[in-house]
């Protein structure tokens, strides 16, 4: 809820430049602990960077969430375990 109302908030507000204004818009992503176990911080950056991407990939202007198969491949790619 909180990343779409700095969406939102975001977009509700233009950019002033000395030529005029610029409509400005934020893709977001956001990833967890509870998605999948309890991840460190460096798993979760990663995993939200995963989700951003995706968000731009879908359009922009948008807020995508991690997966558990983002979080997965994060775990297979760097060899962390998840803590319990």
């Amino acid at each position: 809820r909180l990343a779409e109302r700095l969406r939102i908030g975001i977009s509700q507000e233009p950019m002033m430049i000395p030529g005029g204004t610029i409509d400005v818009t934020g893709s977001l992503g956001v990833a967890t602990s509870e998605t999948a176990g309890i991840l460190d911080a460096t798993a979760l950056i990663q995993t939200a960077d995963t989700a951003l991407y995706r968000a731009k990939a879908e359009g922009r202007n948008r807020v995508e969430f991690a997966t558990v198969t983002d979080m997965a491949s994060y775990i297979a790619s760097s060899n962390t375990v998840l803590q319990t």
